[in-house]
Formats: C-alpha cells, structure tokens, sequence
C-alpha cells in the first residue's frame, strides 16, 4: 500500500493512521480488502487448477501469516498469571531449573517451586542458586 500510496517507508502510513482518524478507517478499509483478496486466493486455491497453474499453498500461507498475523497464525499465546508470574527464576534449587531445561514437567517443576517461595516466611530469601550445568536429556 505505501508504494501506491507515492511513499517509501511502510511505517508512514502507520502514523498517519495515528494522526488522522479519517486516513485510518480507509487504511483500515484497505487492509480489510487485501485480507479478502487474500483469503479468496486461498479458497480458489482449494481447486486443483489457479489459473491455468498448480496453487502453491504453502506461499500462500507464508503470505498471510506475514500480511495478517493476527488473524492467519498458527503459534498460541499463553500469559502467565497468579504464582507463576512473579517467579524469580533465580531463586530456584538446580534440581528445578534443571527439570525445567530437561523438559521433564517443566510446569509442574515451575508450580513446585513457586509454592515453596511462597510458603516462605515474610523478610526470609530463598539460597542463591549457584551455577549448575544443566544438560537436557
């Protein structure tokens, strides 16, 4: 859009979405249109024939996670929250952190741990963990 739009840089019409509310809905507009063009492609592309050529859907998708990535993505996003999300890592025995490395139940490891610090008089500091090797298995 910005090359048609006479500009060089993408992040321009970022900012002027910022600044001017009419520019931003017909920007807004216009991403909405190349979504739809985008995902049309990819439903004609369910044919076996594109036009005369063999649809490549893994450009396809290639395109839209990186046009779209709040709607095409496969990755999920987790928040941590309540005792997990002010577990200082540092704190934890080695015998956790290298739990957590190895991959064994790394959450149970991370819950374990964080009941303990919890459960920890208030003023009290846990042992400084000293450096372990950790080796994944």
């Amino acid at each position: 859009m910005a090359y048609h739009c006479g500009l060089s840089d993408v992040q321009t019409l970022g900012d002027w979405a910022k600044t001017h509310p009419d520019f931003a809905a017909a920007f807004a507009h216009a991403r909405l249109a190349s979504l739809v063009w985008w995902t049309k492609k990819g439903r004609e592309g369910l044919h076996d024939e594109f036009k005369g050529r063999k649809f490549n859907d893994r450009q396809w998708q290639f395109m839209v996670r990186n046009l779209f990535p709040d709607e095409w993505r496969d990755e999920k996003h987790f928040a941590v929250q309540g005792i997990l999300a002010n577990l200082d890592i540092g704190a934890l025995p080695p015998s956790v952190v290298a739990r957590i490395a190895s991959g064994t139940a790394p959450l149970a490891a991370m819950l374990e741990a964080a009941t303990e610090l919890a459960q920890l008089p208030a003023g009290e500091e846990p042992e400084p963990v000293q450096d372990a090797e950790v080796v994944a298995e």
